[in-house]
């Protein structure tokens, strides 16, 4: 079969006298147009689409973050989150019509949908009767919520006094602030501290019950079971920090007012803070907490943090060692842990 060939199709138009080629071009003009013309038809929906799907992600993750502060928030509310930002960030376009933006909170299935359809009018592709062309997105965002237990292991050593202190007082208001919603009146989101130097204090959760003489417990040296302090009794420390643990607690005005009370004395043994905070995250050890305070079960729904807060190294290399061997044990049981350092001075 021969290609057709516009441009000499149009040279031979141009010398042709005849009316014959020019009714044949008038008839094929149309159709050329169109065809060319569709391309830039279909480049702009696509181009529109791309700037639609930004704007509904971004409507989609500002609802389901509103979702996340306040379960119980009406859809009156949620409508109005994703309104004001949708209409600051929609794409304008003189030939594009939308329908009502559709919101949809699954509460079964735990999924949020936004979406937007319209159609845009076509330039060129009307002249073969394709007046218009459909556009439009849609997300879907899991919404589904998991409880949250996280234990700050703050180091307290003599090296922390001051400036150092204060920053990470400054710190944990921060986060307290920003994790714990006054709005959602729920236990979803739970905060312990377990401040530590040489040992910790265990004044408050019956020490010989959990400890071998004293109130201030240190670590078991190379053991990294995942057993109770009450199955299995700590060894006692040499020195403690005046600071007492804070069991897992979703109440904002008692964990901010519980910072107030840090201060800072002794060296530095990191394996001592988390083999505790393990401890008040493993649901094997929930005797020895208050009722409220006791751990879930790993993997009951729940997300499971530990947060390390120093200023330098330990005093003695084996404490590394029993560092490193208790946070890989946790790994194990799907315990995530991360590291802050203040600086670098050894405690």
């Amino acid at each position: 079969m021969q290609k057709f060939d516009l441009k000499k199709f149009l040279l031979r138009f141009v010398k042709d006298s005849s009316g014959q080629m020019a009714i044949i071009f008038a008839l094929l003009l149309i159709p050329i147009v169109a065809f060319i013309g569709g391309g830039i038809d279909y480049s702009q929906q696509v181009s529109y689409n791309n700037k639609l799907q930004s704007t509904i992600d971004s409507v989609s993750l500002a609802v389901a973050k509103a979702i996340a502060r306040d379960v119980k928030i009406s859809d009156a509310a949620m409508q109005k989150i994703a309104f004001d930002l949708y209409s600051a960030n929609i794409p304008s376009n003189d030939n594009v019509t939308l329908d009502t933006l559709i919101i949809i909170k699954d509460t079964k299935n735990n999924t949020l949908t936004i979406n937007q359809t319209g159609v845009m009018q076509t330039s060129f592709m009307r002249l073969v009767g394709v007046d218009e062309l459909s556009v439009g997105k849609e997300t879907i965002i899991d919404i589904s919520r998991s409880d949250v237990e996280l234990a700050l292991v703050l180091d307290m050593s003599g090296s922390m006094r001051g400036s150092r202190l204060n920053a990470l007082k400054d710190a944990a208001k921060d986060l307290i602030n920003t994790l714990i919603q006054d709005t959602t009146g729920l236990a979803t989101m739970r905060i312990g501290f377990v401040p530590w130097s040489v040992g910790v204090n265990v004044t408050g959760f019956e020490p010989s019950k959990v400890l071998v003489g004293g109130v201030c417990s240190s670590s078991r040296k190379k053991n990294y079971q995942d057993k109770s302090a009450r199955v299995s009794k700590m060894p006692k420390a040499s020195y403690c920090p005046n600071t007492k643990m804070t069991p897992l607690s979703d109440n904002k005005t008692t964990l901010l007012n519980n910072i107030a009370t840090w201060s800072a004395s002794g060296g530095t043994h990191s394996d001592v803070g988390l083999a505790w905070g393990w401890g008040m995250l493993s649901h094997k050890w929930k005797a020895v907490w208050p009722t409220k305070s006791q751990p879930k079960i790993y993997g009951d729904n729940v997300k499971k943090f530990i947060v390390l807060m120093s200023d330098g190294g330990n005093n003695h290399s084996s404490s590394d060692v029993y560092s490193k061997g208790l946070c890989k044990a946790m790994k194990k049981k799907d315990i995530k842990i991360y590291a802050i350092a203040f600086g670098t001075t050894v405690g």
